[in-house]
């Protein structure tokens, strides 16, 4: 089955700091069970642009990165905004939980794909 060249999910940032309790992954706090599941797939600590995009990401900034293959751009998105979703979550009944929408735009099929890869890696994929 082909994805679509949208990754379409929901996100409501409120801005500031992700105030998850208990766990941090470089600049950003994280749920425990998000930390958890980055250690099982091997990601111990941020990279540098990691590092850098991160923080802006978790504040409702809109970011561009450029750097090399490999260099985890894709985690400098999706973890910020995966830790968002599971904080905000946390915070509400699941009947009182606001509406959350993301939009991940990326220019390529293969690039659609590895993003809805790895954010299954990350949440656990849908039945």
């Amino acid at each position: 089955m082909q994805r679509a060249l949208l990754l379409l999910a929901h996100l409501a940032l409120s801005g500031g700091a992700l105030t998850a309790p208990g766990a941090a992954f470089g600049p950003i706090a994280v749920p425990p069970p998000l930390l958890d599941r980055l250690n099982a797939a091997g990601f111990f600590r941020p990279t540098p642009i990691q590092c850098a995009a991160m923080p802006l990401i978790a504040d409702g900034e809109n970011v561009v990165l450029h750097a090399a293959t490999g260099s985890g751009k894709t985690l400098a998105f999706l973890v910020p905004l995966i830790a968002a979703i599971c904080a905000d979550d946390a915070a509400h009944p699941p009947d009182a939980r606001p509406p959350v929408e993301l939009l991940l735009v990326s220019p390529s099929q293969e690039l659609t794909v590895q993003l809805a890869h790895e954010a299954e890696r990350l949440l656990g994929a849908p039945d």
